[in-house]
């Protein structure tokens, strides 16, 4: 049995202001065959609790402690966390021109495992896989998530889980713009992954519905950077009925410092552990091999290249309802136009947009 454990972690991020405090002293710990649920208000730090695990180089963790099976993450590369065990599904999935699938998953599973998989099984393995994802074979061929939909891309995380088999993955937030249909086929996936290998899994969302087809063992209120308070499935639906105002600030609920959480409902030693690096996809070095890629420092693979050529980044901004909160960044180049009011926005490339 292997063990993630996330002890006091605090985490700020660099902004123009300088350096603003984000996670407050979480704690997690997840075990093998465990699901952990996190949920909680956007701007809560919960993708910023992803991108920190995920040794994404944009959050500074100023204390605390994140180990796997005794091992130091924290003193660990993004291709080296990868290795490790860890792998993240990403929220916002990022294109990477010029790579197909194909050639991206067996190159992933080569730098994880430490040696190539068998051509004559493994061409087998992502057949079944994609089949079962109802991924269209063509899509090996495909450069990897160019022209994919948003149920598309998240399939895509998926299929990386099923095949690099990690000790502990963190989803986070795969359930967002995803319809019925897609949302049942990316649950199955998971719960695959899970009876498959006994993945430990730390599920990030904001709604419950995701969880009528993967069963939390624990669910966790994340506000204001910490773990508000802890307990078994219950919890969640506690959420779907009262919402989080209990919550919020002057509420009486979530200001004052709690305890350590333990892994479920009782009290005890626990600690809460991602974001634009998909580790899932942990090819660092992988996809770098055989060949010169742009740096991947956020891209889907949550891999780099050790030389890289440059960002890669979306040209296209994604407006719905599950737009990231404070402290939670999306993967495109997102500004304020000259005239902007605080809802009108507009990329780097001149794409404006508004959310409503």
């Amino acid at each position: 049995m292997s063990t993630l454990e996330i002890k006091d972690l605090h985490v700020s991020v660099e902004t123009k202001e300088g350096e603003k405090p984000i996670l407050r002293g979480v704690n997690l710990t997840v075990n093998s065959g465990e699901i952990h649920a996190v949920m909680g208000p956007n701007g809560s730090g919960k993708s910023t609790l992803a991108s920190a695990l995920a040794g994404h180089p944009k959050y500074i963790v100023t204390s605390g402690s994140v180990t796997l099976d005794g091992q130091d993450v924290l003193t660990m590369t993004v291709d080296e966390r990868a290795r490790a065990g860890l792998f993240l599904a990403m929220q916002y999935p990022v294109e990477v021109p010029g790579v197909s699938v194909a050639n991206f998953l067996r190159t992933a599973k080569t730098a994880v495992a430490g040696a190539a998989p068998p051509l004559r099984t493994w061409g087998k393995e992502v057949n079944q896989a994609m089949a079962n994802l109802r991924i269209d074979p063509g899509f090996a061929a495909r450069s990897v998530n160019e022209g994919f939909s948003g149920g598309e891309k998240k399939r895509h995380e998926i299929l990386q889980l099923e095949l690099l088999k990690p000790k502990f993955a963190i989803l986070d937030e795969t359930d967002s713009g995803l319809d019925v249909d897609a949302l049942r086929i990316v649950s199955e996936g998971v719960n695959r992954a899970l009876h498959g290998t006994d993945v430990g899994i730390i599920l990030i969302t904001h709604y419950t519905r995701i969880l009528r087809y993967i069963h939390p063992d624990y669910v966790h209120v994340f506000v204001d950077g910490r773990i508000a308070e802890a307990g078994g499935p219950e919890l969640a639906d506690q959420l779907e009925e009262h919402g989080y105002d209990r919550f919020k600030p002057g509420s009486g609920s979530a200001t004052a410092p709690i305890p350590d959480i333990a892994r479920g409902p009782v009290a005890g030693a626990g600690a809460e552990a991602g974001g634009e690096a998909s580790v899932g996809a942990a090819a660092a070095g992988a996809v770098g091999a055989g060949r010169a890629v742009p740096e991947l420092a956020d891209a889907q693979v949550g891999v780099a290249s050790s030389e890289g050529a440059g960002d890669l980044t979306s040209d296209k901004a994604s407006f719905d309802d599950d737009a990231p909160g404070e402290g939670e960044t999306p993967n495109f180049p997102l500004e304020l136009a000259a005239d902007a009011t605080p809802a009108k926005v507009q990329t780097k490339e001149g794409f404006e947009g508004t959310f409503e």
